[in-house]
């Protein structure tokens, strides 16, 4: 089972029984408000849940719940999907947290050592984020683990939207 560890959080693959605590942060409009899927209902999160663990049976990048080291309880995700932008397939990181604990820099905790991981264990020359211009917060935590914005895109129906990448500096 794939488990990472920071100073504040845990870093695990998801179980079923995490679904209360998860399809709180899925379904609230303002952690999921610059989504392109929306907030999600109970049976939207069950399948997120699904696909998570078949990805893990698989042996594939996925995304993977955040949890508190204090409290035990999964507070978000941080992971990855491939995303086909203008052609050209991507690793995408992607991000969410209880909206309770925004401003704590858990985040970015959390993805810089699920990069770190990855860079080494996986090999990728580089990741990327698919941000809105308008979400400040998101701009804010790819900045925070080394990000930067790398150019503009079309995206889901025609949308223009921000691209940050990070490039792997421990590979040689």
């Amino acid at each position: 089972m794939f488990e990472l560890e920071t100073a504040r959080t845990i870093i695990r693959e998801f179980r079923e029984t995490d679904l209360p605590e998860i399809h709180e942060v899925l379904s609230d409009h303002d952690v999921m408000e610059f989504s392109s899927a929306g907030s999600y209902s109970e049976k939207r999160t069950k399948d997120f849940i699904a696909w998570c663990l078949d990805s893990y049976e698989k042996n594939e990048l996925s995304i993977y719940a955040i949890v508190l080291k204090d409290k035990s309880i999964v507070v978000g995700y941080c992971g990855f999907y491939i995303q086909n932008i203008e052609n050209e397939k991507y690793t995408e990181l992607s991000y969410r947290l209880n909206k309770k604990l925004w401003g704590k820099g858990l985040v970015p905790e959390a993805c810089k050592k699920l990069i770190e991981y990855t860079f080494i264990n996986n090999g990728f020359d580089k990741l990327i984020s698919l941000i809105d211009d308008e979400n400040e917060n998101s701009i804010r935590v790819s900045e925070k683990i080394g990000m930067t914005l790398d150019k503009t895109v079309d995206f889901i129906l025609g949308k223009k939207i921000k691209m940050y990448l990070i490039k792997n500096s421990i590979k040689s």
